[in-house]
């Protein structure tokens, strides 16, 4: 499958955080021929191990989380579904969204909307909290008592398309896109001796707070790591906030969070290799999958590749082709060549 495939087909599977079940089995069938072995650890993380078959080689951890924002079901009123929110998606989004309920027998429902003219003075102006809205699924109170039971989850129900042959929109973009440049950057390096040891981690939970990447890197115990993750995409009106640009390729973080030594390898070869790369300044303690890594046992030097999405954790994000093939040529480069020892 190419790249584009790929993203399409795990952006269209349900995985919710913890229930990443079905993302992850689709992923271990097509990265099957391009490692050793796969496995799960305890913390639901699909980890695939490819050996460099030197038993000095140091260990390379690529980790990318792939759950997406979902829902869970807290109550049934008059056939109508309560939730909360699993994952981080902003409330605005929710309101006459299409949700796929994870149930037994799975169906479709719609998160209630008022109409404007039928809201308080005022309403209008907020958006109405997630518990004090519904699913609406068409079903009696009995029915739906029946059909799903508490604590089922939902997901946003959307597709996902090409646009204008480059731009993709879809649900999940944001963490199934990095999954697809992983699947393509085992294979990117499928034929080639390597000098490291590579530890492919495809991340759980990350949504929920509790996330698989310190788990992870404990279990695998990496020499140093490199964690692929969304970040917001330039949007007009939206001046304020620095943000890279969505086609000009995956941006490295820079900042006190992530290792400048890799960083500056990445650079390095993105610029050997004449490959495009923009830059991203992430102050303070930054991103928390990094870390999760970087404070892991005795620590771990860990770089950060971030690719541009607009409107993440909605159900219409927005990714680059362009930003994703770069990314996959960014990190199989690396993967050959790390040069340093960090």
């Amino acid at each position: 499958m190419n790249l584009l495939e790929i993203i399409k087909m795990l952006s269209r599977l349900p995985g919710p955080p913890g229930l990443q079940e079905q993302v992850h089995r689709e992923t271990a069938e097509l990265i099957k021929d391009y490692v050793d072995e796969v496995h799960f650890d305890n913390a639901g993380n699909l980890i695939a191990v490819r050996k460099s078959g030197s038993a000095l080689a140091r260990r390379l951890m690529l980790y990318v989380c792939t759950d997406e924002p979902g829902f869970i079901i807290t109550g049934v009123e008059n056939g109508f579904l309560k939730f909360s929110v699993r994952g981080d998606t902003d409330e605005r989004y929710l309101p006459a969204s299409d949700v796929k309920i994870l149930a037994a027998d799975p169906l479709f429902g719609v998160i209630c909307a008022r109409a404007p003219h039928t809201l308080f003075l005022g309403d209008a102006d907020k958006p109405l909290p997630a518990d004090e809205l519904y699913i609406d699924v068409g079903l009696s109170q009995e029915e739906a008592e029946k059909r799903v039971p508490l604590g089922t989850a939902a997901v946003f129900s959307a597709g996902c398309e090409g646009r204008d042959g480059e731009k993709i929109c879809g649900k999940a973009l944001s963490c199934r896109v990095g999954a697809a440049v992983l699947i393509k950057a085992l294979e990117y390096v499928s034929g080639d001796d390597l000098p490291v040891d590579i530890y492919a981690v495809f991340g759980s939970r990350e949504g929920s707070g509790t996330g698989g990447a310190g788990p992870a890197a404990f279990s695998v115990e990496p020499d140093y790591a490199l964690v692929i993750d969304a970040t917001h995409a330039h949007l007009p009106g939206a001046s304020k906030i620095p943000a890279v640009r969505s086609g000009k390729g995956p941006a490295a973080a820079t900042g006190p969070c992530v290792s400048r030594g890799i960083t500056d390898r990445l650079t390095d070869l993105a610029r050997e290799k004449k490959i495009p790369f923009q830059i991203e300044v992430v102050p303070g303690a930054g991103n928390p999958t990094v870390r999760a890594v970087q404070t892991s046992g005795a620590g771990v030097p860990t770089v950060l590749i971030l690719l541009p999405v607009r409107y993440v954790n909605s159900p219409a994000e927005v990714a680059d082709l362009k930003d994703a093939e770069a990314a996959v040529s960014l990190i199989g480069e690396f993967i050959k060549d790390p040069e340093e020892e960090f």
